[in-house]
Formats: structure tokens, sequence, C-alpha cells
């Protein structure tokens, strides 16, 4: 952990972009807990970087919901494995409103970067380029995109 150096409540280095780092189809990283609670870490192939970002992708019911998970994860979740800078990537679809309410939302999809510059440097190279066009293709109406950093 001698290369991971922990984070501060100090984020000014976040305005400056993100990147992804690719991982293979299909393989999705695991976060651990290290000895300092403070720092969230992902490995790669051995590589090892403090995690501080996260893009949360909220899509809206779409009127085929077989059609569009077919897209999903056929074509969509292929094109997002490949951003460059990419640490993590959590999917999950909404079963359920908790609190009795309209279920706004279908998925969710969260992926997870080393800091804004990263993200910014992700979704400028090619592959981050052809994701965002498809994510024009496939997200229903209404659905939204978040940025959050992480709390320590």
């Amino acid at each position: 952990m001698a290369a991971a150096q922990r984070h501060t409540a100090n984020r000014d280095h976040l305005r400056s972009g993100p990147t992804f780092n690719p991982s293979p189809a299909g393989r999705r990283l695991t976060d651990r807990q290290p000895e300092d609670p403070g720092l969230i870490e992902a490995t790669s192939t051995g590589r090892t970087s403090p995690i501080l970002l996260k893009l949360v992708v909220l899509y809206t019911r779409p009127d085929d919901p077989d059609a569009f998970d077919q897209h999903y994860s056929a074509t969509h979740m292929p094109l997002v494995d490949k951003i460059p800078g990419l640490q993590r990537t959590d999917t999950a679809r909404f079963v359920a409103a908790a609190d009795a309410g309209e279920q706004t939302y279908y998925r969710v999809t969260q992926l997870y970067f080393a800091d804004q510059g990263a993200l910014n440097a992700a979704f400028g190279s090619d592959e981050g380029k052809a994701t965002a066009a498809d994510y024009q293709n496939i997200a229903p109406p209404g659905s939204r995109m978040f940025v959050a950093v992480l709390d320590d």
C-alpha cells in the first residue's frame, strides 16, 4: 500500500478529471478495506489506486424491458468494460420501492474512478465516446446520471 496515499477532506484535485481503466469483459473488480478505513481501493492486474469518485447512472423503466436488458447486457456493458481508467463497476435492477412509492427507476449502474480527471479522460477516449453514444440510444426518457464523491 506504499503507492496509495490517503486522501483527505481537501479534494480540489477532483476537479481536474478522472480516467477509466478497462477491465476484461465479464470481469468485475471487488473492493477491499485496507488498514486505513478512509481509503477504498480496487485492484486490477496488480495495480492499486484509490477510488474517490463514481458516476451513478439511473435508468427509468423501458417500454420493452426484455429488449432493454438484452441490449444492456450484450452491447452496452461490453462497451463500458472497455473504458480506460474504469476501476470498478456495479450494476443492479430494481425490484421494488422500499418506501411503497412509485418505482421510478428500473436499473442502476455505478462506475468508479480515481478522480474527476480520470472520469473526464475516460469519456474523452474513443471507448468512452462510444459508450456515451450508446447510452443515448438505450436510456429511456427520464434516465439520469450523477457524479458522486465518496465519503471518507
